[in-house]
C-alpha cells in the first residue's frame, strides 16, 4: 500500500490536484443539496485546505531529503548516507505501517460518529471518507517525520569524516538536516490545531456544560476521551518533545565532531612537544588558539537556532491544539 501511495504521490501534480478538488467540492456540494449536513461549508473547505497542506508537507519533505541525500553522496559521507537511506525505507515496515494506518484511520472515523462530529447521511459518509483520506496522510507525514527524527538520533552511533573540522554546525548536510527539521516541524503544529480545530467544531452542540464545574456531555464520552487524548499526545506533547530532541541530536552530533577535531589537534600538540624549538612553540600555541576556537564554535547552525519567535509560534499552536473543544461552547453562536 505505501509504495502504491508513494507512487502516486511522484505523480500529482497541480493540474491533477486542481482537477481532484473541483470533483471534491462539486460532490460535496451536490450530496448537500439532498442531504444537508451541519457545519457543511465550514467542513468542506477547512478539510480541503487539510489536505493541500498535507499533500505540500508530504512533497516537501521528500524535497528535502533529496537535498539532504544528495548532500551526502556528493561529501562521500559513505556511513551516515547509508544510515539516512535505511532509515527512510526501513524505518516502519510497509506491512506494519498499513496496518497502523488502517487501525488509527477506522478507529478515529468510527469515533466521529459515535460522538457525533459526523451524521449518518450520504453526506456525513462523504466527509468520513474524504477525512478518513486526510487522517490517512497525516500518518504517513507522521512516520516520515519519526524516520528522519531516527535518522538524527542515529547520528551519534556512525563515524562522520566528512565535516567542516574547524566548525562542525557548518557543515552543509549538517546544515540542510537543521533547515529541514526546522521546515517540518513549522508545518507539523499548523496541521495540529487544524485537525484539534475541525474535531472541536463538530462536536454536538451542548458538549461542555457550564454549571458548578466543567460537565462534558457526548454520545460517547469514553471515545471522546480517547481520541482528544490522542490528539493532544500526537501534537501537544509529542511535536514540542520532538522539535526539543531534533535539536538535541544535532548537537550531540556537532559536539561528537568537535571532540574528533580538538582530538586530532592534542595529537599534532603531543608530537610537537617532543621537540624544544622556538618554532614548535609557536605552533603549539596557535594549536591551543585553534581548540579554544573550535570548543567556542556554534553547537547548532546559527540561522536554524531557536528564536523567540519560534519559541512562541509553538506554544501559540499547542495552546491552539489544547483549548480547541472549548469552541463547542461558542459554536452557536458562530454558525
Amino acid at each position: 500500500m505505501k509504495k502504491i501511495f508513494d507512487k502516486i504521490l511522484l505523480k500529482i501534480n497541480n493540474k491533477i490536484i486542481f482537477m481532484c478538488f473541483s470533483i471534491i467540492i462539486l460532490s460535496g456540494h451536490i450530496l448537500n443539496l439532498y442531504c444537508e449536513h451541519k457545519n457543511f461549508y465550514f467542513n468542506q473547505y477547512f478539510l480541503i485546505c487539510m489536505l493541500i497542506l498535507e499533500i505540500y508537507i508530504l512533497k516537501k519533505i521528500k524535497k528535502e531529503n533529496e537535498k539532504t541525500q544528495k548532500l551526502l553522496s556528493e561529501c562521500q559521507e559513505i556511513e551516515v548516507y547509508s544510515s539516512f537511506i535505511a532509515k527512510q525505507k526501513n524505518f516502519v515496515k510497509n506491512g506494519v505501517n498499513d496496518t497502523i494506518s488502517f487501525v488509527l484511520v477506522v478507529f478515529y472515523i468510527f469515533s466521529m460518529y459515535m460522538v457525533g462530529c459526523l451524521e449518518y447521511t450520504t453526506t456525513g459518509f462523504f466527509f468520513g471518507l474524504l477525512g478518513a483520506l486526510i487522517f490517512y496522510l497525516g500518518i504517513q507525514s507522521y512516520f516520515q517525520y519519526l524516520s528522519l527524527l531516527y535518522f538524527a538520533y542515529d547520528l551519534k552511533n556512525l563515524e562522520i569524516k566528512k565535516y567542516f573540522f574547524y566548525s562542525p554546525a557548518l557543515t552543509e548536510w549538517v546544515e540542510q538536516l537543521a533547515r529541514e527539521f526546522n521546515v517540518i516541524e513549522k508545518w507539523f503544529l499548523i496541521l495540529g490545531s487544524m485537525y484539534s480545530i475541525i474535531y472541536a467544531v463538530n462536536l454536538p452542540p451542548g458538549t461542555f456544560v457550564l454549571s458548578d464545574s466543567l460537565l462534558i456531555n457526548t454520545p460517547c464520552n469514553f471515545l471522546f476521551y480517547l481520541t482528544w487524548i490522542g490528539i493532544i499526545i500526537l501534537f501537544v506533547i509529542a511535536i514540542p518533545s520532538f522539535i526539543f530532541l531534533s535539536r538535541l541530536f544535532i548537537k550531540d552530533c556537532i559536539y561528537m565532531c568537535k571532540r574528533k577535531s580538538i582530538n586530532t589537534i592534542k595529537k599534532q600538540i603531543n608530537m610537537l612537544s617532543q621537540q624544544s624549538t622556538e618554532e614548535d612553540l609557536k605552533m603549539i600555541d596557535m594549536k591551543i588558539k585553534l581548540i579554544n576556537e573550535i570548543t567556542n564554535s556554534e553547537c547548532y547552525p546559527l540561522k536554524y537556532s531557536r528564536t523567540i519567535f519560534d519559541n512562541a509560534y509553538t506554544i501559540f499552536f499547542s495552546i491552539i491544539t489544547s483549548v480547541s473543544p472549548l469552541i463547542s461552547i461558542i459554536e452557536q453562536f458562530i454558525f
